[in-house]
């Protein structure tokens, strides 16, 4: 399972609320117990809200979950693909958005699912999905500024960058805690 955050809060609760507000519908949040009211509920889901996922920053932070699939301690192709069967199995279609970035060489972007899309930043240097995620933000932002975007990375000048265009920030043991992504 997730570990604990630093500083030992349990993120349930804010967390919670962050994605029940930015992901209504999911079973986890205390929402409609109803058919009708979740098929209601259901249906907001189907309006633009996004996701961000720093991908090899979730990966290091959860690195316990994933060392099955790690290579001399670091994800590699084998630790990616499960994360992204995890998120598969954690977000089907249909709902919103969510985009898994990582760093690459070539750029590239494949359709996972319906709703779960693998980014690579391609280009040179350090924190090239950083600078992928924060365009996608501000192109998100462009088209609507109200749309909830949630940015998953502990990363903490990306945090600060996200949470200066609009976006909610949570660190990925509090993202794959509320969403039970590894129990």
């Amino acid at each position: 399972s997730c570990s604990e955050p630093k500083g030992g809060r349990h993120p349930a609760g804010p967390v919670a609320r962050i994605l029940a507000q930015v992901f209504p519908g999911r079973g986890w949040h205390h929402g409609p117990s109803n058919r009708r009211a979740r098929a209601e509920t259901d249906a907001e889901t189907q309006s633009m809200q996004t996701l961000l996922i720093d991908g090899h920053n979730l990966l290091y932070a959860t690195r316990p979950a994933f060392a099955a699939e790690l290579v001399d301690g670091h994800p590699g192709t084998a630790a990616r693909a499960a994360l992204v069967a995890r998120l598969l199995h954690a977000f089907p279609p249909p709902g919103p958005p969510v985009l898994l970035y990582f760093d690459g060489h070539e750029a590239s972007v494949e359709r996972a699912s319906g709703r779960v899309q693998v980014i690579y930043s391609g280009g040179e240097g350090q924190q090239r999905a950083d600078g992928a995620m924060l365009r996608r933000l501000a192109e998100l932002r462009a088209a609507d500024r109200d749309t909830p975007v949630m940015v998953v990375t502990r990363d903490l000048k990306l945090a600060r960058r996200a949470r200066k265009r609009g976006a909610e920030v949570v660190s990925p043991g509090e993202f794959c805690a509320a969403w039970e992504l590894l129990g």
